[in-house]
C-alpha cells in the first residue's frame, strides 16, 4: 500500500504538477547553500536644525548610519534601510531652514562563500578538449544509459563531447572509468589491487565511491573512478558527477541551464555515498488532467501520458537519487502498462512495486 509522506510542489516547464516525496532536501538534490555576508549601507545627513529668532536658517544635521544588509540562507541580496530627507525648523523671523540631505542607497546583500578548492584536481575538460569515459558494454543497461547522460551533461556545460568507449585500448591518457563492482573487471581489479578505496561500499544497497586512480590502466595514467554497489549506485555516482560540474537534476523539467564553461575542474579526492537512510524514495504524480493533457500535446502525441514524458520522469527520478514511482492513475490517464516500453524503461530505476489503487474522480 501507498504511504503518505511529506510533499512539495514543482510546476514541471510551467505546466503540469508533479508532486516530489521528499526525505531530505540534500539528498534529493534541493539546493543547500552556506549564509552569505551581511551587505552593507550608510545613512545621509540628517534633519536641519530649527531655526533661531534672528532668522538664521537652522544648521544641516549630521550624517546617520544607515541598517546593514542582511542576506538569506542561499547568499541572496541583503537590505540595508535608506535614510529619508531631513525637514528643516522654521526661523522666527527669517527664511526656512534648509533640509537635510536624504539617506544613502541601501546596502549591498551578502554572497554566498565561493566553494572551496578541490583537494585533488581533475580534470574532465581542459580547453575544449575533454577525456575519453571508459564503460564496459556488459555491465547494467541503467549503467550505459546513465553515462550517455553523463557524456550530454559534460557537452551542456563545455560544448564539448567526451567519447564513449567499451574497450580499455585506446584511452586518453586520463579518462573516467564507470563501473559496478562484481559487474565490471575494470572496476573489480582495481578494487582487488587496492587502488580502488571500496570500503563501506562493497556489498551495500545503493552506494558508490568517486575517486581518482593514478595508473589504473596501461596507457592511462590518471582516471577518476566511478564504482557502485549495485546499478543504482553507480547510477547516483554518475549523476553525482554530473551536478558536480554544474548540471542540475532539474536542467529539463525546470529548465535550469549550466554555467557554460571551456575547462571543468572536479575534485578527485575520495568521495563515498553510503547506503540511503530512508530505503525508498520517490515522485507521485499529481493534478494528472493537467499533467496528462501536457505530455499528450506536447512529448507523447496523444498518449496521455506515454513513454517518452516517463522516460523523463524516471532521469529526473534517478538524477535525485530515488528508486520508486507512483504513476498516474487517474481515470484521465492512461493506464501504466497500456504501453510495454512503460515497463521496460521502468527497469532502470525500480527497487520495488508499489499496490496502488486506481483513484476516482468522483471522490
Amino acid at each position: 500500500m501507498c504511504r503518505n509522506a511529506p510533499i512539495t510542489r514543482l510546476r514541471p516547464r510551467a505546466v503540469g504538477l508533479l508532486q516530489l516525496s521528499l526525505v531530505g532536501a540534500c539528498a534529493l538534490g534541493v539546493a543547500c547553500s552556506s549564509p552569505g555576508s551581511a551587505g552593507t549601507g550608510t545613512g545621509g545627513t540628517g534633519p536641519g536644525g530649527p531655526g533661531n529668532s534672528a532668522g538664521v536658517n537652522g544648521g544641516v544635521g549630521s550624517g546617520g548610519s544607515g541598517q546593514g544588509g542582511t542576506s538569506s540562507p542561499t547568499g541572496a541580496a541583503g537590505t540595508s534601510a535608506t535614510g529619508s530627507a531631513g525637514t528643516g525648523g522654521i526661523g522666527g523671523n527669517g527664511p526656512d531652514s534648509m533640509a537635510g540631505t536624504g539617506g544613502a542607497a541601501p546596502g549591498s546583500g551578502g554572497a554566498p562563500p565561493p566553494p572551496p578548492p578541490p583537494k585533488d584536481p581533475f580534470n574532465v575538460v581542459t580547453a575544449g578538449s575533454a577525456v575519453d569515459i571508459y564503460v564496459d558494454s556488459a555491465d547494467f543497461p541503467a549503467v550505459v544509459r546513465a553515462v550517455g547522460d553523463l557524456r550530454a551533461d559534460v557537452q551542456r556545460v563545455s560544448g564539448t563531447a567526451p567519447t564513449i568507449k567499451n574497450a580499455t585500448t585506446g584511452l586518453s591518457s586520463t579518462a573516467i572509468i564507470v563501473g559496478t563492482l562484481g559487474k565490471s573487471p575494470v572496476i573489480d581489479a582495481l578494487a582487488s589491487a587496492g587502488k580502488l578505496d571500496t570500503m563501506g561500499v562493497t556489498g551495500k544497497w545503493e552506494a558508490s565511491v568517486i575517486q581518482a586512480v593514478a595508473n589504473p590502466l596501461a596507457g592511462v595514467t590518471r582516471a577518476l573512478v566511478i564504482a557502485g554497489s549495485d546499478r543504482r549506485g553507480t547510477v547516483y555516482g554518475i549523476y553525482e558527477l554530473s551536478q558536480r560540474i554544474g548540471v542540475s537534476p532539474w536542467y529539463w523539467w525546470a529548465d535550469v541551464a549550466p554555467t557554460p564553461a571551456t575547462t571543468i575542474v572536479v575534485d578527485g579526492a575520495v568521495f563515498k555515498q553510503g547506503e540511503p537512510s530512508v530505503k525508498y524514495r520517490g515522485i507521485f504524480i499529481n493534478d494528472e488532467e493537467n499533467f496528462s493533457t501536457w505530455a499528450a500535446n506536447k512529448i507523447d502525441n496523444g498518449k496521455i501520458p506515454g513513454p517518452e514524458t516517463y522516460k523523463k520522469v524516471f532521469e529526473l527520478l534517478l538524477r535525485l537519487k530515488a528508486n520508486f514511482l507512483w504513476p498516474a492513475m487517474h481515470p484521465v490517464s492512461d493506464e501504466f502498462n497500456k504501453y510495454p516500453e512503460n515497463a521496460a524503461n521502468a527497469g532502470y530505476v525500480r527497487a520495488r512495486k508499489c499496490s496502488c489503487w486506481r483513484r476516482s474522480s468522483k471522490n
